[in-house]
């Protein structure tokens, strides 16, 4: 067979193969048919061509497959063409058009799947030939008859693909199809038609714009006027724009939209009314808008290239309609719809040429219809949107006419900036932006752009509860962002703006409106300002004269120095506001430059660092005195009083604007504050302080704060002007009382309110002025008029007082006036007689009862103010401290009031610093034990918050330095204190544990230092977190051992007093520090036995809570351990499970080594006498007695404390364990239970009355008998101890008799045991007990011995566990093989084949250079001779274990050893038994293990018999098989160096294509070992870009790309081996009949590339024939992806 005979026959059948069902493989056949056409285009082509010429009756879609070959073929040569040569010639291209032009119109009825298809070939033959193509079509366009729909759809595909080579067939084609559009009355019809000219259209508008200018002129659109004037004529027939369905009426609209390119000036300017009507009624109709417009688009568009004069008569219709689409479209364009993004797009290009075209039309039309809009928002923003894109289009391209529309713009808005919602805020916003980046802001109106921005910059003011800002008008937060930043872009970025925000900004600074937005102006001007002397324009310099509109400069100055007080506020308002004043120092007061100069940038510096570090805390008051510091030195430049006095009088006409702002009002009576104090008129300081008394809110604490620090600083140079003032106010209110009229917030609205609330706050108010003018008035002066004025009235207001926030004014008072009247501040001694009344009456506000409670913040300031007080002189009595201590301490441990973490944190220490001061004044030990009474039973208290607040408090008082003054006498205070303390060491709340721990560690040293008196002090240099760090454990074993003589006593009655009081854990404690107190103190307390143990015993039968009673009976532990004779016994026969108390006595009792190891010698017993399961219905049950032991044992071994067992047992109780666990694979519980026995402890027992309940609630099983036999046979095999005989049973049969008469329940707990489960918990145990944990228990997987199918993985884990762990001897090793040996013989097979596993494993984990030889050579004598089992599974370990086998060089004792071995693993792979390979895989495996380690000499005898006895192993079903045979292939060219090399090399060519095959397997496991062993087999082929090939694609757990490795790999063979490569192919050919598809596949990707790169002659050395029929069979294989790689293959024999 000839190569183009072999070519055609290939294809032909891929393209039979075109008409498979499934989709990939047509897939796949269509690209392998396309890859032969791109390398054999034109037979390929003509191949396919024929092929529908052939068959006639094929599919259509079969026939449509193939016509998209042919497309895809030809596309592909177009795309690759560039300037060489056609790779088809003319007879094919006649022929394929000839063909398509059939399939296109041979089918009567329409079938586009067939037609389509045939359409597209045409368009990419008339890519190369178009007049082909259309002489082709044009016989099937007759003259007055419809033509085909897919003949119309071709011509205009082809127009659009290739408008150059189709321009002069248009003409003829217009002939053609324009005389039948009357005729179409099918909607199908209807839009091919229309498309067709669509798209003739765009080929002629094209060609125009691209073409050539000689062409262009030949072939102007206007030339085909008439033919367009026709279709439109059609087109606007109610047939065509009218059509049922949508997708024609969209393409008429789009039609029309390009036809008017065609027409000439005077034609169109003919039509234009008609089209325009027409048009913009397409609106109307159901048609797609974004054609529409794009329609009106290119009309409008024309007509203002054209001129049409027209086109302003109908402006005022076309902007209406187009008003009324974009206004219709808002919705969908807001929401992001592609589609009404463009419509929108095409409307507004629309209105711009519009607007270019007469901007005198259109900009008085669009202003009409906002006027006209009123509140429709929708509309509104509609014309917004036009405004800020007419702006945008005008600022870059202006009309050319003459028209001052930006004046026009500006003033039109006013009206709508007025009545502005927040839906048009934002457009409004972005238009002004636009009319600023365009020169709109310079003209005349700008200010009320200006002062919209500025008004949606504005933050919404807030004051308390009482004035909340009116917000349903303010901006939002997202439109406010975008304002301020327009705002600091005007004033940064936009060129010219700074000339208009300077000073125009500043009419905005004093305006109560905008207060919300003073940064932001500020930061604005500031920037303006700096533009401008940056730029040296003398626009900068201000005449405020001249600007009357413009606030005064101290106005501007007393209004920034009050928002100054808060610069956070709105962003960092206070940066904002210093830049400004710096730059308009000049302007404002030119004497202040060098002040403000140097002081600003500091007060700068100070915000910004606070700004950068974000964990600071901003200190809102020391920035205020720091202001008011810059206040007072820039009125001290400024030396004259009249300046002085306007700056005050501008503070106090400003104070409204603060109304709702009461942080700044406060701020703002400071300020004035200021000015008086530095003012020397005192008319005028008397006046404005009169004018104070009607504005103050007394409900705003800011307002009230900052009122009384007024009058404080004036009262610095006018003391006698305030006291006056304040003395006559109070007056006032005595003679007129209650019936003042008035109900201002003034001072005298106390006396005549008609709320007691607010003549409280009054009141409070004018104390807390006292109180100020006490701390700020000059020393000399102030001191005499404490006694004689201000302290009777404040004890006289302090009287009057009713309601809580008075009482808090009054308690800050308080604290003020103390602080006046400390030494330190007065700078000498003074007694204040009237100091105790004041004290008092901060007494009476916390234990006052009333309906509401005293809140804590006002306590705070209280215990405060007593605290300032309480140091002053005279000293305070004993009852006096006591009452003090008493309402302080009640209130704040009983108040059930909610307090916040920062609330409990500042009574914590405002509390504690009182009481410590109680403590230190005076005499201390008296006042301790006073304390202590009041905080105990608040300690002691169940409730949680009560315990913490008491014990905080005990604890800051323990730690305090005033303890130091205490005196011997207050030992025994010491001693109950370190008892309460101890209850609550280890209390759940953390506050309460780290309180007593640090209270303890300081009692204990406070008693030595009480006791010797010697002073401590270290107290002082322990931290707070040393002292916490101090262990509970370590505090109560240093208080058990360091207590005083004299604190023992106290110590111990309030112990015992406690217990039954408080949670189990700290009696536990409490109860464990008696018991070491009575270990090693009790020869101190000899005289008190008596009472003491009275004490204890009443306590002792009070209590039920059992861990307080194990706790007290923890001395009774010996005398448990002294009952060891009955202790197995007992223990054995107790119910399953045990309990807690139970399992608690039995870890107790495994630390005596006697007494474990005569209950371990009873168990082993117990063992060796009972059979390990029953078996009853082919299941496995564990029987009761054993599975009881085994339970025993493992409580046993759980022990933290068990006593050492000695090497000598381990070996013996690890066989004895292994057993159970291999006696419980797969085993069920016991069926037959025995019943429990009762015994009760004999008469005289010393546990009679206190345990026999216990002991006779528990049952017991007899377990005697067994002992008795075991005492006359001891047990040789799995004894314990040498030393120690087995135990038996001490009782006579008459005692047995006795026993088994007390019948007691069933144990039906231990059928409920999973056995496997105990055996495997108990062995971790026990491999624990010997420090084997880490080696063994934490890499064995125990669950695994649940079932038989996983106890091997388990045991192996295991062994290699034991092999490895340090802590085992190999003499041990020795033993345990010996004993377990023994079970081989035995008679249970899931013993011997846990064994026999066990033994395998153990060889593998021994390694050649073990010193003891023995054990291995013994392990293998075990093995060899179970190799006759006839248990399969024991035959299957000991094959395992044979092929881990090392031989020894060089020893006689070996010596024969490697040919029996080798001999036993070759007859495992032909046991007869073996139905499931499971011998066969073990033997394959253990053979590879074993030729590894061998040398060529020791395997040539049996090489070729593995070889033959593996091959068939290469195709078994199981995985598992192959996988092994591949690897044990693998082994052995590791042994075949020598002279076996040239046979093994022949069985590598023989086995090499299946290994090639199986790279690709479908399982993992294959495809590994098939990759090793190519790396094993490699070598001996001696060829190195092979080896370097397998090297670099071959890589273990690398994944593998199939085809690519395939083919480097069949070049190497093709190359290296070419008298091979028809051996190679034809035993690909043999796997096409694999019954693995997967096999199949790969079987044809192999020798597709093998053909691929051999050359022509070796081609021709090939059976092409058989080949070719073996690939076209293969070809239609059931299975889809085998038929995939079929034909992708069939494509690199193009060479045939």
């Amino acid at each position: 067979m000839d190569s183009q005979n072999s070519v055609e026959t290939l294809t032909i059948a891929l393209i039979d193969t075109l008409s498979d069902k499934n989709d990939k493989v047509r897939d796949s056949v269509s690209q392998s048919i396309v890859d032969t056409g791109k390398k054999l285009p034109q037979s390929t082509v003509i191949l396919c061509t024929n092929y529908l010429n052939k068959h006639q009756k094929l599919p259509e879609t079969h026939r449509a497959a193939i016509l998209r070959v042919i497309e895809r073929i030809l596309n592909y040569q177009q795309q690759q063409q560039s300037d060489e040569k056609v790779p088809f010639d003319n007879d094919t291209f006649q022929l394929l058009t000839r063909v398509a032009v059939n399939e296109l119109t041979i089918p009567k009825e329409l079938i586009p799947v067939w037609q389509q298809a045939a359409s597209d070939v045409l368009v990419e033959i008339g890519k190369y030939e178009p007049d082909l193509v259309c002489t082709a079509i044009s016989p099937h366009m007759p003259a007055g008859q419809l033509p085909q729909f897919f003949v119309l759809q071709t011509v205009g595909s082809l127009a659009e693909a290739n408008p150059r080579g189709m321009v002069h067939q248009l003409r003829p084609m217009f002939s053609r199809i324009l005389p039948m559009m009357g005729m179409v009355k099918q909607e199908n019809y209807r839009w091919v038609y229309t498309a067709v000219l669509f798209k003739f259209c765009l080929a002629l508008i094209d060609f125009q714009a691209n073409g050539d200018e000689t062409a262009r002129i030949t072939f102007a659109p206007q030339q085909f006027e008439n033919d367009a004037f026709a279709a439109y004529e059609v087109f606007l027939t109610s047939a065509w724009i009218g059509s049922k369905e949508l997708k024609v009426r969209n393409i008429c609209v789009q039609a029309v939209g390009r036809l008017v390119y065609l027409f000439s000036a005077s034609k169109f300017t003919e039509q234009f009314p008609r089209l325009i009507q027409n048009v913009l009624g397409f609106y109307r109709k159901n048609v797609d808008h974004l054609y529409v417009s794009e329609t009106l688009n290119s009309v409008v568009l024309l007509a203002d290239q054209w001129n049409v004069a027209q086109l302003k008569v109908s402006m005022d219709i076309i902007l209406r309609e187009v008003l009324n689409e974009i206004q219709g479209n808002y919705e969908a364009f807001e929401n992001g719809n592609e589609q009404a993004v463009k419509n929108q797009n095409e409307l507004l290009r629309t209105i711009q040429i519009l607007g270019k075209h007469s901007p005198q039309t259109i900009w008085p039309w669009l202003l009409q219809r906002m006027e006209q809009a009123g509140s429709n928002d929708k509309l509104r923003i509609v014309l917004l949107v036009i405004y800020r894109h007419l702006v945008y289009a005008f600022g870059n391209d202006a009309p050319s006419t003459p028209f001052d529309y930006k004046s026009l713009l500006v003033s039109s808005l006013r009206p709508t900036l007025n009545t502005a919602t927040l839906k048009i805020t934002k457009y409004l916003s972005q238009l002004i932006v636009a009319m600023a980046c365009h020169g709109y802001l310079q003209l005349e109106g700008r200010r009320f752009l200006i002062e919209y921005i500025i008004r949606n910059c504005t933050y919404p003011i807030t004051g308390n509860d009482d004035h909340k800002a009116d917000a349903s008008g303010a901006p939002t937060p997202d439109v406010r962002i975008m304002c301020r930043n327009i705002l600091n872009a005007f004033s940064s970025t936009i060129e010219g703006m700074d000339e208009v925000l300077w000073p125009l900004l500043m009419e905005f600074l004093v305006s109560e409106v905008y207060t919300g937005a003073f940064g932001i102006i500020c930061k604005a001007l500031a920037q303006a300002g700096q533009q401008q002397i940056a730029a040296k324009k003398d626009t900068f310099w201000v005449d405020f004269d001249i600007l009357v509109n413009l606030p005064k400069p101290n106005e501007i100055i007393t209004r920034c120095f009050v928002l100054l007080g808060e610069p956070l506020v709105e962003e960092t308002r206070g940066i904002s506001i210093l830049n400004f004043l710096r730059i308009a120092v000049t302007e404002l007061k030119a004497d202040l430059r060098e002040l403000w100069d140097k002081v600003i940038p500091r007060l700068l510096q100070n915000l910004t660092n606070n700004e950068d570090d974000e964990n600071k805390k901003f200190d809102s008051s020391n920035w205020q005195d720091l202001i008011l510091k810059f206040l007072s030195k820039t009125l001290d430049v400024i030396e004259r009083e009249d300046w002085i006095s306007d700056i005050g009088a501008c503070f106090v006409k400003q104070l409204p604007l603060y109304i709702k702002l009461e942080h700044e009002r406060g701020f703002a009576y400071k300020c004035i504050g200021i000015v008086l104090r530095k003012s020397k008129i005192n008319e005028f300081v008397s006046r404005t302080l009169e004018s104070m008394t009607t504005v103050i809110n007394f409900q705003h604490e800011h307002e009230r704060n900052g009122w009384s620090t007024m009058f404080g600083l004036c009262s610095a140079t006018h003391l006698d002007i305030v006291l006056q003032r304040l003395e006559l106010y109070l007056k006032i209110a005595d003679s007129k009382g209650s019936s003042s009229a008035g109900g201002g917030g003034g001072l005298f609205s106390f006396l005549g309110s008609k709320t007691e609330t607010h003549s409280d706050l009054a009141r409070a108010t004018t104390l807390l002025a006292y109180a100020y003018v006490s701390i700020y008035a000059s020393l000399e002066l102030i001191v005499s008029r404490l006694e004689t004025s201000i302290l009777v009235s404040a004890v006289k207001i302090a009287r009057t007082i009713k309601e809580e926030t008075g009482k808090l004014i009054v308690a800050k008072s308080f604290i003020i006036l103390a602080q006046s009247m400390n030494k330190e501040h007065l700078k000498t001694d003074f007694v204040f007689a009237n100091r105790n009344d004041l004290i008092q009456e901060m007494v009476n506000y916390i234990t006052q009862e009333t309906v509401v409670k005293l809140q804590p913040s006002t306590f705070n300031q209280c215990t405060k103010a007593c605290h300032a007080l309480i140091v002053l002189q005279p000293e305070q009595t004993l009852a006096e401290k006591y009452q003090l201590a008493r309402a302080t301490l009640h209130w704040y441990c009983s108040t059930k009031l909610e307090l916040t973490s920062t609330q409990k944190e500042e009574i914590s220490l405002s509390l504690g610093a009182l009481i410590i001061e109680i403590l230190s004044i005076g005499n201390s030990h008296e006042v301790f034990p006073s304390l202590i009474n009041l905080l105990e039973p608040f300690c002691l208290s169940l409730q949680g918050h009560e315990r913490t607040r008491a014990f905080d408090i005990l604890s800051q008082l323990i730690q305090s330095d005033a303890t130091n003054k205490l005196k011997e006498q207050n030992l025994a205070d010491v001693g109950g204190v370190m008892a309460i303390c101890l209850m609550y060491l280890t209390d759940t709340e953390s506050t309460v544990e780290l309180a007593t721990n640090a209270s303890l560690t300081r009692l204990l040293r406070l008693q030595s230092q009480l006791a010797t008196g010697i002073s401590d002090n270290t107290n002082g240099g322990v931290s707070t977190t040393d002292q916490e760090n101090i262990a509970n454990d370590e505090t109560i074993q240093s208080l058990s051992g360091n207590l005083e003589p004299r604190c023992l006593l106290p110590f111990i009655e309030k112990a015992t007093e406690i217990i039954a009081d408080t949670r189990a854990v700290g009696s536990v404690v409490v109860c464990n520090v008696l018991c070491k107190i009575f270990d090693s103190r009790h020869g101190e307390l000899v005289d008190q036995i008596d009472y003491i143990f009275s004490i204890m015993l009443n306590k002792y039968n009070q209590i039920t809570n059992e861990d307080v009673l194990r706790a007290l009976r923890a001395a009774f532990k010996q005398l448990s351990l002294s009952c060891s004779s009955r202790v197995f016994s007992t223990l054995m026969n107790f119910g399953i499970p045990f309990t807690k108390n139970l399992v608690t006595i039995i870890h107790d009792l495994a630390d005596n080594r006697p007494l474990t190891e005569a209950v371990l010698a009873q168990i082993m017993e117990c063992w060796s006498r009972s059979l390990p399961y029953e078996e009853k219905d082919s299941q496995r049950h564990a029987t009761a007695q054993p599975l009881m032991a085994l339970y025993l044992l493992n409580q046993w071994l759980q022990s933290d404390r068990i006593c050492d067992l000695g090497e000598y047992a381990f070996p013996r109780l690890f066989v004895a364990l292994f057993i159970r666990m291999a006696s419980h694979v797969d085993t069920h519980p016991p069926q037959n239970v025995p019943p429990l026995r009762r015994i009760t402890p004999p008469n005289g027992s010393s546990r009679r009355d206190s345990g026999a309940s216990n002991a006779s609630a528990t049952p017991l099983t007899n377990t005697s008998a067994t002992n008795a036999n075991a005492a006359k046979k001891p047990s040789s095999r799995l004894g314990l101890f040498d030393s120690k005989p087995s135990r038996s049973s001490t009782k006579t049969s008459a005692s047995t008799d006795q026993q088994q008469t007390n019948m007691g329940p069933t144990n039906n707990e231990l059928k409920k045991i999973e056995p496997w489960r105990l055996s495997n918990d108990c062995m971790m145990h026990f491999l624990k007990v010997y420090n084997c944990q880490t080696e063994i228990n934490t890499n064995v997987p125990w669950e695994k011995m649940a079932k038989f199918d996983t106890a091997d993985s388990a045991l192996e884990s295991l062994a290699q566990g034991l092999s490895r762990c340090n802590h085992i001897t190999q003499k041990q090793l020795n033993i345990i093989v010996e004993l377990l040996g023994q079970v081989l013989d035995g008679p249970y097979d899931i013993q011997r084949i846990c064994v026999s596993a066990f033994f395998a494993e153990f060889i593998r984990c021994n390694p050649d250079d073990s010193d003891d030889q023995r054990f291995v050579r013994e392990l293998i004598r075990y093995l060899l001779g179970r190799l006759v089992d006839h248990n399969i599974y024991v035959r299957k370990f000991c094959l395992r274990g044979l092929g881990w086998w090392r031989p020894i060089r060089d020893s006689q004792e070996d010596k024969g050893l490697p040919t029996t071995i080798l001999a036993s693993l070759i007859s495992g792979l032909d046991d007869r038994d073996d139905k499931h390979d499971l011998l066969t895989l073990e033997a394959m495996c253990s053979l590879s293990n074993v030729i590894a380690v061998m040398n060529e000499d020791e395997v040539r005898p049996i090489l070729m018999n593995v070889l033959l006895r593996i091959r068939p192993c290469f195709e078994k079903e199981e995985a598992k098989v192959r996988s092994a045979a591949f690897t044990l292939f693998g082994k052995m060219a590791s042994v075949c160096e020598g002279n076996s090399r040239e046979a093994f090399v022949e069985q590598i060519f023989s086995s090499l294509i299946t290994l090639t095959l199986h790279l690709n397997d479908p399982v993992e496991s294959v495809r590994e070992s098939c990759k090793t062993c190519f790396q094993s087999v490699a070598p001996l082929l001696d060829q190195p870009t092979l080896m370097e090939l397998i090297k670099e694609n071959l890589q273990p757990k690398i994944s593998l790309s199939y085809p690519e490795f395939i083919n480097d790999f069949s070049k190497i063979l093709v190359e290296q081996y070419p008298y091979k490569v028809n051996f190679f192919i034809m035993n690909c050919i043999i796997f096409f009949k694999n019954p693995v598809p997967e096999l199949r596949a790969n079987a044809a990707v192999v020798a597709g590339y093998l053909i691929f790169n051999l050359t022509e002659e070796q081609i021709n050395g090939l059976s092409k024939e058989h080949i070719l029929n073996a690939f076209i069979i293969l070809l239609k294989d059931p299975n889809p992806d085998v038929r995939c790689r079929v034909a992708e293959s069939m494509h690199f024999m193009f060479k045939f």
